[in-house]
């Protein structure tokens, strides 16, 4: 009787334990994939967003398709050593060589790990191992999602302020022969651009006070006019320059003709003004 009573017992347990289990590795997978992606997106936000974005994406895509990314390295070092040969064949007229060697080892070495490999990730059980992978890989897109809805945009609006605010100088110097004075913080007024009735500071699209420099006299002066982007912080490759020593006077012009009735400025305008305004590598 009790024999029988263990089997009923036993036969039991799975029954209850299953859905348990199930439960609980549902709850690992989300803990992990959100956790991750939040990670991510936080880490993100506060550093380089554009890299970070990037760098999640294609960390994930290379997990998913190692193989594939291993035959691509060897095809492009073969792409790569066919046109230094043919550049050393020119140069050499014609006497030289194939440089390089060892890149169809690589490529072989790939497909020969493609079965393998895709075996190995199939046997992965722990929600954990999936988790954490999928949520870089929301968090990489969340932050592209945050590049596009936000950030692209009022980069688009500081490339618009800047070059007006560059307009307006170059305005006052042709009837000032000087150009206008920043601000004690060093800020740009629109007081010493003789047009007090838009405000206090010109601002970049993302509501900040823009940087305004002044360097040397008369016909040797120089200026130079910088949003530090969205971050907010002096340096990298968020922030927006124009300046007197540039050619971005021709830059002006073109988005003048290319802006819409009623002032306002197209997205094409402001995108080229974005990609002429980066200022890396300035401090």
């Amino acid at each position: 009787m009790d024999a029988v009573d263990n089997r009923e017992a036993s036969s039991a347990t799975p029954k209850t334990d299953t859905p348990r289990s199930g439960r609980r590795t549902l709850w690992l997978f989300l803990l992990s994939m959100l956790a991750s992606a939040t990670l991510i997106l936080s880490v993100g936000w506060f550093t380089g967003l554009r890299d970070f974005a990037r760098g999640a994406v294609v960390s994930v895509a290379v997990f998913a398709l190692l193989p594939f990314a291993i035959i691509a390295a060897g095809i492009a070092l073969a792409l790569l050593f066919l046109m230094l040969s043919l550049i050393v064949a020119i140069l050499s007229d014609g006497g030289a060589d194939y440089i390089g060697g060892g890149e169809e080892v690589i490529v072989e070495s790939g497909v020969r790990m493609i079965p393998g490999y895709y075996r190995w990730l199939a046997s992965r059980r722990h929600p954990v191992f999936w988790g954490v992978p999928l949520g870089v890989a929301l968090g990489g897109l969340a932050l592209s999602g945050l590049l596009a809805t936000v950030v692209i945009p009022q980069e688009g609006n500081t490339a618009q302020s800047l070059a007006e605010a560059q307009a307006e100088i170059e305005r006052v110097y042709r009837e000032n022969g000087r150009y206008p004075k920043p601000t004690e913080a060093g800020h740009l007024s629109w007081e010493s651009l003789g047009k007090p009735e838009k405000g206090m500071l010109v601002l970049d699209g993302f509501a900040r006070p823009v940087e305004y420099q002044v360097a040397g006299a008369w016909k040797a002066a120089s200026y130079r006019v910088r949003s530090f982007g969205y971050d907010g912080r002096n340096g990298g490759g968020d922030d927006l320059c124009v300046s007197g020593a540039t050619a971005l006077g021709r830059l002006g012009a073109k988005l003048k003709v290319d802006r819409k009735d009623g002032g306002k400025w197209s997205v094409r305008a402001k995108l080229a003004g974005v990609a002429e305004m980066r200022c890396e590598g300035e401090e």
